[in-house]
C-alpha cells in the first residue's frame, strides 16, 4: 500500500520514529547482593545522585540511565542465576555486584563479565582490581571478632579466640551456605598463623558453625553467645542500632570483602553500565557510599567514624583465581574437619 503513496509511508515512518524516540528506555537492570534492604537503598542513592550531576563542560550527551532495576538475590543464587542465564541466551543483567572476589572470579571465569579497560582504578588498592578490568571494588568490609559487652574476654586476635573456649559462646557461618563464609576460611586456611590448624580447633572444642553471618550475629545480639565471627559493616550496624556489641579487627589480619562491582557480558547498554561503574567509582560516588554508612573502598574518601580506616588495617587478600581452582578442595577438608564424630 505505502510504495502506491510515498508520502504517507513517510509520514508513517516519521511518527514511527518519533514514538521510538519518545519512549522510556529501558531500566539499567542489575543483580545484587547481599538480599539486604541497604543495597537497593545504596543503588536508588547512587541513581539519585548519578542523575542529579551536570554534564561536564563539552561533554557528549548524558549517558546515564534513566532508571534502574535491582534484583536482589543471595551471592551463590546471583551466581548460579547468571551463569545460567549466559550459558543460555549469551547475556544475564546490565551490572553484577557480589560481596567477594570469589564470586566476582567465578562469574569471570564463566565468561559472563564484559572488561572495562578504561575504567578508572588509581585511588583502589590494586590487589583488590581485577588484573583484566572485569570488576571492581565498591566498599570494604573485613571479617573479624565480634563480642558481646557482657562478654569476659576482649579477644583481638584469632588464637585468643581459641583459648579456653566453650562451644556453646561462639558463633560463625558456614561455608556450605555462606558466601562471606567461603573467604573467612579461604583466607585464613592460607594465613600461615592461622591456617587449618584453627579451624581444627574450633572442631575439637565442639563449635558446630551456624547457617550464615546474620544468624551469628543475631545470636550474639541476643545474648545466646558471648562471641560471633562476623563481616564489620553487620556489627557496625547493629552497632548503630543499639546493640550491645563490640567488634576487633584482629591484630595479625582479616579477611577483607570488597563487594565487586562489574558489566554483564552481552549487555546492549554498555554506555549506561560504563558511566555507572565510572559513578561508583568517582570520589562523588564514594562519598554517598559512605553516607549510606559502608566503608569506601577509595583511599581518599573517609568512612564513618565507627569504622577502622582503610589504611589502619591488615587486610589478608585472597588470589580469588586460586580460590575459586581449589573452592572443592577446600569444601572437602572444611567438610572432613567438622564431619560429625
Amino acid at each position: 500500500m505505502y510504495h502506491r503513496y510515498p508520502l504517507l509511508a513517510a509520514i508513517v515512518g516519521i511518527a514511527l520514529l518519533s514514538l521510538l524516540s519518545n519512549a522510556p528506555a529501558a531500566p539499567l537492570r542489575i543483580y545484587a547482593a547481599p538480599d539486604e534492604p541497604q543495597t537497593r537503598t545504596l543503588f536508588d542513592a547512587w541513581q539519585a545522585q548519578l542523575q542529579s550531576l551536570p554534564p561536564a563542560q563539552g561533554a557528549e550527551p548524558a549517558v546515564n540511565p534513566d532508571s534502574l532495576e535491582v534484583v536482589l538475590l543471595d551471592a551463590r543464587s546471583l551466581v548460579q542465576r547468571v551463569t545460567g542465564e549466559y550459558r543460555r541466551t549469551g547475556h544475564s543483567a546490565d551490572l553484577l555486584l557480589v560481596p567477594d572476589s570469589i564470586s566476582a572470579a567465578a562469574l569471570a571465569d564463566a565468561g559472563a563479565l564484559m572488561a572495562y579497560p578504561d575504567a578508572d582504578t588509581r585511588a583502589f588498592d590494586r590487589r583488590l582490581v581485577d588484573a583484566e578490568h572485569r570488576y571492581f571494588p565498591t566498599r570494604l568490609s573485613t571479617i573479624g571478632i565480634a563480642f558481646h559487652r557482657s562478654a569476659r574476654a576482649r579477644p583481638t586476635d584469632w588464637q585468643e579466640l581459641t583459648k579456653n573456649l566453650d562451644p556453646t559462646t561462639l558463633a560463625w557461618p558456614a561455608p556450605q551456605h555462606s558466601a562471606i563464609a567461603q573467604v573467612l576460611v579461604a583466607s585464613l586456611s592460607r594465613f600461615n598463623r592461622v591456617g587449618w590448624r584453627f579451624l581444627r580447633h574450633l572442631a575439637f572444642s565442639g563449635v558446630v558453625p551456624v547457617r550464615d553471618e546474620a544468624v551469628a550475629l543475631e545470636e550474639l545480639i541476643n545474648g545466646q553467645v558471648d562471641y560471633a565471627i562476623v563481616p564489620d559493616h553487620l556489627a557496625v550496624r547493629a552497632q548503630s542500632e543499639g546493640a550491645q556489641i563490640h567488634f576487633a579487627n584482629p591484630r595479625s589480619g582479616g579477611p577483607v570483602l570488597s563487594f565487586p562491582i562489574g558489566i554483564g557480558q552481552g549487555t546492549t547498554r554498555q554506555a549506561q553500565a560504563r558511566a555507572f561503574i565510572d559513578h561508583v567509582l568517582s570520589e562523588a560516588g564514594q562519598r554517598e557510599l559512605a553516607r549510606q554508612g559502608f566503608r569506601p573502598a577509595h583511599r581518599r574518601v573517609r568512612p564513618r567514624p565507627a569504622f577502622a580506616s582503610a589504611s589502619s588495617l591488615k587486610l589478608l587478600v585472597l588470589d580469588e583465581q586460586q580460590a575459586l581452582a581449589e573452592q572443592t578442595a577446600d569444601q572437602q577438608t572444611f567438610e572432613s574437619i567438622f564431619a560429625p564424630r
